[in-house]
């Protein structure tokens, strides 16, 4: 009976890929035609891939149409390994199938007269031991079993192990060891639900076959199904490497694409590289470069490629440069030097050469790559840096301020000619100091958060302050405060002046302002355009009105007016009267003072206000 054995998948054991179907169907029509027997071979999920003969009408198209004795097929399949180890006991042990099935204790369900199931030997399972066909036969060989099944009929199973493994099945038998008995049949069939009289039929007509004559045909199926295996092992192996070498050559694939992808990469960006690059191997000879490279030469890459540096410069010069590349060579290690080269351009510029060993496949030195930087441009910085700086060292001596370089801590880093001779103190001295030594208008404390407002990003104007000098004395600064970073760390400028003399002069401004305030809050003052009658001498005021002169004067200031007459007006008023002569003149005094009058404005004295002076503001003048 054709059973299925039920056993993991491995996609390998394909037994149509590694015999091919037209090799197993001959191996078994000439099985049939030498035995006679039905045989076939099925994979591990019970399909029947290869068949010669016509399976028996019983078993195929009766007992496993039934659910009942469908289920005993495969219990009889399941209860052996494909190892020939029957899982009871010792290989050909019978098993007693599990109690679910068993009716009765004297009586297992299913099985044929009581003839059949009397003994322990109710299901027969017979071993028998490989032929080997040479004497270096592998020990484990697929071994062949003989099985009685729950029908009473007898079948061959022989697994085909491919490398260790389960590839399949060789099948044979379906026939009876004795003619079947007719009551025990009919007993089995109805058991089973089917017509006793087409079952009985059926068994009349399975084949009555010895079970030495099975055995032996079981032995030959044995020899066929070795060399299936060995035929298999071999086209598996080849089936592997085949497989081995395609995973091969596409990682190789996948390999030199990444690797042309990478060598994309790397030349992109060595090109990228603003700085010449240049490679050469263990012979001194140039293997590559970069675009830079090629503008640095005037060269293509093509041309540099292939060459040495005799090939690129005078002989002289490129000795020099060929004794150093084969001393790193031998060395294996790094070089750093600087060199004035005249380019293709005919201009002198400033070069470092930077250049490393690199290994090769084999760990050895497999060349030298060197990277060029032009610092032309640097030099000329740093001599216009320290030009600059000398410059600013020299502004900062001469200057007529104090200037205090200090840290974060108040310690004097830098100072100054004038800081010194404000303070009387020398620079040496001066540079072991601090900040709250010399300043004594603030405390160390108050320095300390004048640093912390600058940490802060805060600004600080211009502070007023006291410094002290050696002798002990004091004067007055103002003192301007910056911060920078220098070599990581914030350091103070202070920039103080003594501001003593400006101080005094301040003072004595304020004394003068005080003065002239006092002064100018007794006084009023007059000024612009002042229209006045040459005649009357009356003013004429915004409003268009003529007022006389001293009640325009006392309105617009603090002057205040007392009435006289001077003598000219009083001689061209009175001259013609007695009273005025004998009073103003007496004995005859003409042209002089009058009696007891101490009074310059008479006449003939020099005032500009009597008749016949120059005044432009008189009468008769023009």
């Amino acid at each position: 009976m054709f059973h299925i054995y039920q056993k993991k998948k491995n996609s390998d054991m394909n037994l149509l890929h590694l015999i091919g179907r037209e090799r197993l169907e001959r191996m078994h029509r000439r099985f049939y035609n030498l035995t006679g027997f039905t045989n076939g071979c099925k994979d591990l999920n019970g399909n029947i891939i290869s068949l010669a003969g016509n399976g028996e009408t019983l078993c195929m198209e009766m007992i496993r149409k039934t659910p009942l004795g469908l289920e005993r097929c495969k219990k009889i399949v399941s209860d052996f390994s494909p190892d020939g180890v029957h899982p009871g006991g010792v290989p050909g042990t019978p098993q007693t199938p599990p109690s679910s099935i068993v009716k009765s204790p004297d009586k297992v369900p299913g099985t044929p007269p009581s003839s059949i199931a009397k003994s322990p030997d109710r299901v027969p399972c017979t071993h028998l031991p490989p032929i080997a066909k040479s004497p270096d036969k592998v020990p484990g060989t697929p071994r062949s079993f003989i099985v009685k099944c729950h029908a009473g009929m007898l079948d061959a199973r022989i697994p085909i192990l491919v490398d260790g493994t389960v590839a399949g099945f060789l099948l044979t038998g379906q026939v009876f060891e004795t003619p079947p008995l007719q009551d025990e049949c009919r007993s089995y069939a109805r058991e089973l639900g089917i017509d006793p009289d087409e079952y009985w039929e059926a068994a009349r007509k399975v084949k009555i076959v010895p079970r030495e004559r099975l055995e032996a045909a079981a032995r030959l199926l044995d020899f066929m199904g070795n060399d299936m295996a060995e035929m298999a092992s071999v086209n598996l192996r080849l089936q592997r490497e085949v497989e081995t070498r395609k995973t091969a050559i596409e990682k190789l694939r996948h390999a030199q694409a990444d690797i042309r992808q990478k060598n994309v990469f790397l030349t992109t960006l060595v090109d990228t590289i603003p700085n010449p690059v240049f490679y050469k191997d263990r012979n001194c000879r140039f293997i590559g470069c970069n675009r830079a490279f090629e503008n640095y030469v005037g060269k293509t890459r093509e041309e540099i490629t292939g060459r040495t540096v005799y090939d690129m410069m005078d002989h002289k010069a490129a000795e020099k440069y060929d004794d150093m590349d084969r001393a790193l060579i031998a060395s294996s290690g790094k070089q750093f030097f600087e060199r004035q080269k005249v380019n293709h351009r005919g201009q002198t510029r400033d070069i470092l050469y930077n250049k490393a060993t690199f290994p090769d496949e084999q760990g050895q030195v497999g060349g030298i790559i060197c990277v060029i930087t032009d610092i032309t441009e640097s030099r000329e910085k740093d001599r216009a840096l320290a030009e600059n700086e000398a410059r600013f060292r020299t502004i900062v001596e001469q200057a007529i301020d104090a200037f205090y370089l200090c840290d974060s801590s108040g310690n004097f880093l830098m100072v100054n000619e004038k800081a010194c001779q404000s303070l009387g103190y020398t620079r040496g001295e001066l540079m072991t100091m601090q900040a709250h030594d010399v300043e004594v208008g603030f405390s160390q404390d108050d320095i300390r958060m004048v640093f912390k407002k600058f940490a802060r990003g805060e600004a600080v104007s211009t502070l007023s302050g006291i410094h002290r000098r050696k002798d002990g004395t004091t004067f007055p600064v103002e003192t301007g405060i910056s911060s920078f970073i220098q070599n990581g760390e914030p350091v103070y400028l202070a920039i103080a002046r003594d501001v003593t003399e400006k101080m005094r002069i301040s003072k004595e401004r304020e004394e003068l302002i005080e003065k002239l305030q006092s002064a100018l809050a007794e006084i009023k003052q007059l000024s612009g355009l002042i229209p006045i009658c040459a005649s009357c001498k009356s003013i004429r005021d915004d409003n268009g009105y003529w007022n006389r002169l001293e009640a325009y004067l006392q309105e617009r200031s603090n002057a205040k007016f007392s009435h006289g007459i001077c003598p000219t007006c009083m001689e061209k008023l009175y001259g013609d009267e007695d009273w005025y002569h004998e009073n103003w003149y007496p004995e005859g005094n003409h042209g002089g003072n009058a009696k007891g009058n101490d009074d310059p404005n008479t006449e003939g004295n020099d005032d500009p206000n009597t008749e016949g002076n120059d005044d432009p503001n008189t009468e008769g003048t023009s």
